[in-house]
């Protein structure tokens, strides 16, 4: 008996570990690649998801189709060995104080699915432990957080110590679910930050909210490299690029970009996107060394009803670095009919150690999402 209750005890012990999650900023040997097909049909033109796979190969990594869901790196997370961690499934408590919407407000729909949808009630897709039995992986627990990979950046600072980066949609709703959970409605944020760092095996003011972001997910405007090094787009500047590219390289494509950025259709998202970044930027310049350079490009785009919206079309941010033996790589997404943006950001690049050759632009952008949201990285 005594064996027995040992037994349950060490098995409950190991049902929630403490997770070291593996770092997006290129720190850690990248040994894989986990993806989902089910977007690739309508992102990708015939041919061209061969060339993310050779991509991903040319630098020692290996993808793998896991037929799981439709955007594979907002449900994964890795931890250091590779095992594949699970979050916490938030439980069902009082009628009063229960609200998906309260825990899950600002989460995509891979994610989350509001009542109002199909179904009739709330649910939520987070990855089961069948999930990682059909991949073969190990998995590891978290007690009673839970996150999306979009909305997050991990990485390791100079010293080697590890930080966590989260949008502010995904702290609140953890924030709100803790209170209810755990019975204390005056919890702290405070209180809140270091219950999640605990699990996250992270050292006091390493897990870092970026406030006033909303929903924005940060992997969209924020890439991490080693070392505590953070690119952060610059909207601002945004213009000032265009023209100076547009007098060394003429192009109705980047006339077109020009025309929209200083259209007064396009001027107040301009400003509510300029004053999210400049929020963000502010609070990681207290932790990082931040370079702003501009790696989004927006135009306008119509549609057959006659509606007219602003697309973020070209987005250099969203995408997957690393090391490969001695070289530095960036494997990220088109800058479709204009080129010109794709030589520019190999010279921005340049900046900070990448060669040419391992500057890569396999993936599309469209709709908000690119080829870093298409999958998650292991070691």
């Amino acid at each position: 008996m005594k064996i027995l209750a040992r037994f349950l005890l060490l098995l409950s012990l190991n049902a929630f570990s403490k997770v070291s999650l593996f770092p997006e900023d290129g720190s850690q040997k990248i040994g894989k690649w986990f993806y989902s097909e089910d977007e690739i049909q309508y992102m990708y033109k015939p041919g061209e998801w061969e060339e993310v796979i050779r991509s991903f190969k040319k630098v020692g990594i290996e993808p793998i189709n896991t037929q799981i869901g439709s955007f594979f790196q907002d449900l994964a997370f890795f931890d250091k060995q590779g095992d594949l961690v699970l979050q916490h499934l938030p439980k069902k408590l009082t009628h009063d104080s229960y609200s998906f919407e309260r825990y899950f407000q600002g989460f995509t729909m891979e994610i989350f699915m509001p009542a109002e949808y199909p179904g009739g009630k709330p649910s939520i897709n987070f990855l089961s432990g069948s999930d990682a039995k059909k991949l073969g992986l190990k998995t590891k627990s978290l007690k009673n957080v839970f996150f999306e990979g979009g909305a997050s950046i991990s990485g390791k600072f100079a010293n080697g110590n590890d930080y966590f980066i989260t949008n502010s949609a995904n702290f609140y709703g953890v924030y709100n679910y803790l209170k209810d959970y755990l019975k204390k409605p005056n919890l702290s944020k405070q209180e809140a930050k270091k219950i999640i760092e605990e699990q996250l095996t992270l050292k006091e003011n390493h897990y870092i909210v970026l406030e006033g972001t909303g929903h924005l997910h940060i992997d969209t405007f924020i890439k991490a490299l080693p070392n505590g090094v953070l690119l952060v787009d610059d909207p601002e500047r945004r213009i000032d690029v265009i023209k100076d590219l547009i007098q060394k390289f003429p192009s109705k494509k980047l006339l077109d970009y020009l025309k929209y950025e200083q259209s007064p259709n396009y001027s107040s998202k301009r400003e509510h996107y300029i004053t999210r970044v400049s929020k963000a930027k502010n609070i990681l310049l207290k932790y990082f060394d931040v370079f702003p350079v501009v790696g989004t490009f927006v135009e306008e785009v119509s549609y057959d009803n006659g509606l007219k919206l602003p697309k973020m079309n070209v987005n250099f941010f969203n995408g997957v670095s690393g090391a490969f033996f001695s070289h530095q790589f960036y494997i990220t997404n088109k800058a479709q009919g204009a080129s010109v943006l794709e030589d520019y950001w190999e010279l921005v690049l340049e900046e900070f150690g990448f060669r040419n050759e391992f500057v890569m632009f396999p993936g599309v952008y469209l709709g908000n999402a690119g080829l870093d949201c298409m999958g998650s990285l292991s070691p």
